[in-house]
C-alpha cells in the first residue's frame, strides 16, 4: 500500500468514527433514556450542595500546611 492510499485509509476511517459518535450521539439525545442514573451516584444522596461543600473542605484541607 503506497503512503497515499494509507493516509487516505487512515481519514476514511477517522471520518467513518466520527460520523458513528455523530449518529450514536443524535439517537441518545432523540430518546427518552436518562443520561445518568442516581444509584451510580451514591455522593449526591445528601443533595448537590452537600456535596459540592465536601469537595471544597477536602481541597482546603490539603492545601493547609
Amino acid at each position: 500500500m503506497t503512503s497515499q492510499r494509507a493516509s487516505i485509509v487512515s481519514r476514511d476511517k477517522l471520518l467513518a468514527r466520527a460520523e458513528l459518535r455523530r449518529r450514536n450521539l443524535l439517537a441518545f439525545l432523540r430518546s427518552d433514556r436518562p443520561s445518568w442514573q442516581e444509584h451510580d451516584h451514591p455522593e449526591l444522596g445528601a443533595g448537590t450542595a452537600a456535596w459540592v461543600k465536601n469537595l471544597r473542605s477536602e481541597s482546603e484541607r490539603r492545601l493547609r500546611p
